[in-house]
């Protein structure tokens, strides 16, 4: 009798685990769910990278293309209003040797077509062409950036605020983990 009982327990078991397995018994929409809201962040982080690579190395096209059209980039006390501003008073600034270095983001999906991250960064440059231990910090400080995805299923700029240590800046910034009012 009790080995019957065991019997019926184990064979349930490996039922079970075949049902789960195999044929999907399980609910698997949040686990769909998950992985579409992983590929999502995914997706904003390659843009953050980017912006500081295409930055960098020159590639003023791919990098407005990380912008929305009508795009808010401030930095200092200066505000670039679309992407145009954007290109004429950032993209295309001639600079010296150099690169960006943004750190992990922290990212909020807000809804399907709307996220807000934070990165924190340094940008450093070689003060002696030629001579690899002559880098020096430049600046340091976090992007605050509101994102949206475009209908082309990309993830650009609606809005960077870049706040530089030791600079003017903006007071009204939300750090993470608060809400908008």
């Amino acid at each position: 009798m009790i080995r019957r009982s065991i019997q019926r327990l184990v064979l349930g078991a490996i039922l079970l685990t075949v049902c789960l397995v195999q044929s999907g018994c399980t609910d698997r929409s949040a686990a769909t769910q998950g992985d579409a809201r992983l590929r999502e962040l995914e997706l904003i982080r390659t843009t953050l990278q980017q912006y500081a690579m295409f930055l960098d190395d020159g590639r003023v096209e791919d990098f407005l293309d990380l912008f929305t059209r009508d795009a808010v980039f401030t930095a200092d006390e200066f505000v670039y209003d679309g992407r145009e501003a954007i290109r004429a008073e950032l993209a295309e600034k001639p600079r010296g040797p150099g690169k960006h270095l943004p750190f992990t983001a922290l990212v909020e999906l807000e809804s399907e077509t709307t996220a807000r991250a934070w990165s924190d960064f340094l940008r450093v440059k070689i003060e002696r062409e030629g001579d690899p231990t002559s880098w020096v910090i430049t600046s340091v400080g976090r992007y605050y950036d509101r994102l949206v995805k475009g209908d082309d299923g990309r993830w650009r700029f609606s809005r960077r605020d870049v706040q530089i240590l030791a600079m003017k800046n903006r007071s009204d910034l939300v750090e993470p983990g608060r809400r908008v009012p």
